[in-house]
C-alpha cells in the first residue's frame, strides 16, 4: 500500500510541478553551444574529482556502469542515490527548494525527465555522443538523451492459446472470443496517451472504448502481470516490457510475445542537473552512458537506444529492430487527462 500511495504521490507532484513551469524548457540546445574542447572538460573533471549519480535504474545495473566509468577516469570517485520514480522525483524537487544540490548527473522515466527540465533543474548539454541516437530518443531543446527504452508487447500464454487464434494486432483483440480474457495494467496511462496520439484523439478513444468494452482484467505491475501470464491466470496480457518476457521465455515459461504496432518504447532519459556541483565530470559520465561502450554495457539487461547496439538477448534484439514509436515526453503535460479518462474507461463500474 506504501509503494502504491508513494507512485500516486509521484504522479500528482508530476501534474502539479508542470503548472509552475520556468522559462527554461522553452530554451535550445544552439542557445549554449559548448566551446570547451575534450581536454579542457577532463582538466575540470580532475580538479572536481567528484561525480554523483542519481538513478531509478537498479542498483547493480547503476553500479556496474559506475565502476566501468571509475576505471575508464580513476580521477573521478563517483557516488550513487538510487530509488524508485515515487521517491526520486520528490527529492530532486525538494533538494533544489532547500538549495540542496547534490546530483550531477539524472536518469529516469521520460514524462519525469520533462518536468525536470520544465521546471529547469536540467542543463542544456547535448552529447556528442547523442548524434548515434535516432530522433524522437533525444531532446530536441538539447537537454537531454535517452538511455534505454522498455518495448511494450502483446503476449499470450501459449498453453491456453492455439495457434491459428493467436491475435496479431489491437484490433484482433476486439474479437468477441477475447472477453474476459485479456489483462491490462491499472497504472498504463502513458501507453494509453501514446496509442491515442498515433491513432489521433478521435479514433483512439472509440478503440479504448471498444477494448474496455472486453472486460480486461486489471493487475498491477508488468513483471507480476508477466508471472501470471505464464502462470495461465489468463491467456494474454497487453503492453508487456519484452525484456522480462524474455527473461520468463528463457526460465521455460510458456508465453510467446507478439509485436502489434504500435510498439511504444517507454524512454529513460540521462542529463545533466542543472546545478550540478561536479559539471565536468556529469558531462564525461553522460558522454560515456550514452558511448558504444556504456550502451554495451546496458544492452547486458536492457535494450539500449543507440544505433547499431542490440540486447544480448535474441527474443528482445529481434524485436528491438523492428519499428519504434518513442513515448514523447512532452505527453507528460496532459499525463492527468490521460490517467482519468483511462480510469474512465477501463476502471469505472460498468
Amino acid at each position: 500500500m506504501d509503494r502504491i500511495k508513494s507512485k500516486t504521490s509521484a504522479f500528482f507532484l508530476l501534474n502539479v510541478v508542470v503548472t509552475v513551469l520556468l522559462p527554461v524548457g522553452s530554451l535550445h540546445a544552439a542557445e549554449f553551444k559548448e566551446d570547451r574542447t575534450v581536454a579542457q572538460v577532463i582538466d575540470g573533471a580532475k580538479k572536481e574529482a567528484k561525480m554523483v549519480l542519481y538513478s531509478t535504474q537498479t542498483q547493480s545495473q547503476s553500479m556496474d556502469l559506475l565502476r566501468t566509468f571509475e576505471k575508464r577516469y580513476p580521477f573521478v570517485k563517483t557516488g550513487l542515490y538510487r530509488a524508485g520514480t515515487g521517491r526520486l522525483l520528490p527529492k530532486i524537487v525538494t533538494e533544489s527548494q532547500t538549495g540542496r544540490h547534490e546530483a550531477d548527473v539524472i536518469q529516469l522515466g521520460g514524462f519525469e525527465a520533462q518536468v525536470l527540465k520544465e521546471k529547469g533543474l536540467a542543463a542544456p548539454y547535448m552529447s556528442p555522443e547523442a548524434a548515434f541516437f535516432p530522433e524522437g530518443f533525444k531532446d530536441p531543446d538539447g537537454f537531454w538523451c535517452d538511455v534505454f527504452v522498455n518495448i511494450g508487447i502483446i503476449a499470450y500464454n501459449s498453453r491456453l492459446v492455439a495457434r491459428p487464434d493467436v491475435p496479431k494486432s489491437y484490433q484482433d483483440l476486439l474479437d468477441p472470443k477475447w472477453k474476459g480474457k485479456i489483462s491490462i495494467d491499472q497504472e498504463d496511462a502513458e501507453w494509453f496517451g501514446n496509442i491515442l496520439e498515433i491513432m489521433g484523439k478521435e479514433s483512439g478513444l472509440k478503440f479504448m472504448k471498444r477494448l474496455a468494452a472486453q472486460k480486461l482484467i486489471p493487475r498491477r505491475g508488468r513483471r507480476l502481470q508477466a508471472q501470471l501470464l505464464g502462470a495461465g491466470e489468463f491467456p494474454v496480457a497487453l503492453n508487456l516490457y519484452i525484456s522480462s518476457v524474455a527473461e520468463l521465455i528463457l526460465q521455460g515459461a510458456p508465453i510467446e510475445p507478439v509485436a502489434a504496432e504500435p510498439l511504444i518504447a517507454k524512454l529513460h532519459p540521462i542529463f545533466l542537473a542543472a546545478r550540478a556541483p561536479h559539471p565536468n565530470a556529469g558531462k564525461l559520465f553522460v558522454d560515456f552512458v550514452l558511448s558504444e561502450e556504456g550502451q554495451r554495457l546496458i544492452a547486458k539487461t536492457d535494450v539500449p537506444s543507440r544505433k547499431g547496439i542490440f540486447s544480448d538477448n535474441a527474443i528482445v534484439s529481434k524485436i528491438q529492430k523492428l519499428k519504434l514509436y518513442p513515448s514523447d515526453p512532452r505527453l507528460g503535460k496532459n499525463y492527468g487527462e490521460y490517467r482519468t479518462l483511462f480510469n474512465e474507461i477501463f476502471f469505472r463500474e460498468k
